[in-house]
């Protein structure tokens, strides 16, 4: 299968071409100017530059199968304008897709559409309702989806994703501070009393997930995509330390502030539409992260 992918350069997508058992055909687009090639391990793949233009994708898309859509901005000065561009960008594309007769599309949501604490564990057919711009630019993108989808008959999928566990991802995120600490057998600081939980997703399972939803060509719509349950930030802790012989090492900040909101997402619709399932919980994606830790330090 022929698959143009965006984002083929951050974490997932760097994990999505490391595991390409299937050997499909990927042609990376990026905005990195000056290179025609892009490596994972031994092997290398097309890349070509974009700046996301209708008129720099209509080529760059031409002849594929399927598309992939994975470049975001993530973060940035908490302004509307900072994630526009996630919006114009996947109207471009949509529309490249489009006209190149490409119907077999997956973009990479966020669990940043929810926030109605008051109805757990979320669904994907109740409202979206972000609480966070980024989500929102999320939220206007899954809306694009659904126009093109009903008035063009495309057959685009959006996997809502928690954040992403795994070797390679942001040191910054609560998950990677707690690894690099334990890691070190420092002291992991916990806000208040750790009390507010958190679904995460192993990056394989992502990947898998992402494998899944290209495989189904025909399908559409909205797939909430993570762990099964969520996790407390001090059971994370306390898991982080038992992986890397850390344990009992916490402190708690307890006049910190803390979030101790629940976020959980329900993943049956994703099981029984697409066939996936996570293949690790915390345990697991620990055990593996550490062996790939240790690996890299010798």
């Amino acid at each position: 299968m022929n698959i143009v992918i965006t984002g083929a350069t951050g974490f997932i997508g760097q994990w999505l071409l490391a595991m390409n058992t299937d050997k499909d055909k990927y042609a990376v687009l990026g905005q990195r100017k000056g290179i025609d090639k892009y490596a994972v391990g031994a092997t290398e793949y097309s890349y070509r530059y974009t700046d996301y233009s209708l008129d720099s994708l209509l080529p760059l898309t031409e002849g594929a199968d399927a598309l992939i859509h994975m470049a975001a901005v993530r973060t940035g000065p908490d302004r509307l304008e900072t994630y526009l561009p996630n919006v114009t960008m996947t109207s471009n594309l949509l529309e490249a897709c489009r006209r190149n007769q490409i119907r077999n599309i997956v973009i990479i949501s966020s669990i940043t559409v929810y926030s109605d604490f008051d109805r757990l564990p979320w669904k994907e057919d109740q409202p979206m309702k972000p609480g966070t711009l980024y989500g929102y630019s999320k939220a206007a993108v899954e809306m694009l989806a659904e126009y093109y989808n009903a008035r063009y008959g495309m057959a685009i999928k959006t996997l809502r994703m928690p954040p992403i566990i795994g070797v390679g991802e942001h040191v910054s995120r609560a998950f990677g501070i707690f690894v690099n600490r334990a890691s070190r057998h420092e002291a992991i600081r916990i806000f208040g009393r750790g009390t507010g939980s958190r679904q995460y997703l192993y990056v394989k399972d992502a990947v898998h997930a992402i494998r899944k939803a290209v495989q189904q060509a025909d399908v559409t719509g909205a797939f909430n995509i993570g762990m099964k349950q969520p996790i407390s930030y001090v059971a994370l802790a306390e898991a982080v330390n038992d992986a890397f012989h850390n344990q009992g090492n916490l402190v708690f900040e307890e006049q910190a502030k803390e979030d101790a909101m629940t976020y959980h997402m329900d993943i049956s619709k994703a099981r029984d539409v697409l066939g996936w399932s996570p293949q690790y919980n915390i345990t697991e994606s620990l055990a593996e992260i550490k062996r790939m830790i240790l690996a890299n330090d010798h």
